[in-house]
């Protein structure tokens, strides 16, 4: 028992989470990050002139903020559990003997196309720091791949817990946080991408599908109505 609670220490040691609350991670070093779910394009459809001027755009964006930003594409396993059980359940109800031998059949081909190939979604996320008290504790500036790369980063060395954030001051920096991420959905919006700031929940379901990479995400798919 005491090697694991010490095997246990060391592994929190190499995570760089402190908590996570009110749609904010909160770094141990008391750094804030906020993430967003961003929508793609489908730039290769796109026109030689449509495509230099989203990068035109997607240049001067970047060149608009003061601040570094991190962009995660990841790829993750799809749990369709669920999908498939839905499925399973409308087909007892259906009254057309017909489609129902159909849906039978599709199920039976969706079991076998996934024991072979695993189902993989790629979603993609950007990360807005705010280094706050950390800075003026540390002296470290926020540089590009640095933020990401301290929550995920499973190869460098133990993190440094003793700097704590306070209720106040970590309302004064969500504050200023929140103000990054507004500049930001709205520069996305301008060039026609979509984006959402991940709640709480979804902060942690990202954080535990990125330290478990290997299995299978907890959110289900769902059968239309």
């Amino acid at each position: 028992m005491a090697n694991t609670s010490k095997e246990y220490a060391a592994s929190q040691s190499l995570v760089a989470i402190d908590q996570i609350r009110d749609g904010v991670i909160i770094l141990k070093n008391s750094a804030l990050r906020s993430v967003l779910k961003v929508s793609g394009i489908n730039f290769e459809l796109k026109s030689e002139s449509e495509q230099q001027d989203i990068i035109t755009s997607w240049q001067r964006f970047l060149n608009n903020l003061d601040f570094d930003l991190q962009i995660i594409s990841h790829s993750h396993r799809l749990n369709i559990d669920g999908y498939l059980k839905n499925l399973k359940e409308k087909t007892k109800d259906e009254p057309n003997d017909l489609l129902k031998i159909q849906i039978e059949d599709y199920l039976e081909f969706i079991k076998n196309f996934v024991e072979t190939y695993a189902i993989i979604r790629k979603t993609f996320y950007i990360v807005i720091p705010y280094e706050g008290i950390a800075t003026e504790a540390t002296g470290v500036t926020s540089k590009l791949f640095s933020m990401f790369k301290e929550i995920f980063n499973f190869s460098r060395p133990a993190f440094d817990s003793s700097i704590k954030i306070s209720d106040v001051d970590f309302l004064k920096q969500q504050k200023q946080l929140l103000l990054r991420q507004n500049n930001v959905i709205a520069g996305l919006s301008r060039l026609g991408l979509t984006s959402q700031s991940l709640n709480t929940e979804e902060l942690i379901n990202l954080c535990y599908n990125s330290y478990n990479p290997g299995n299978v995400e907890k959110q289900n798919l769902q059968t239309e109505n």
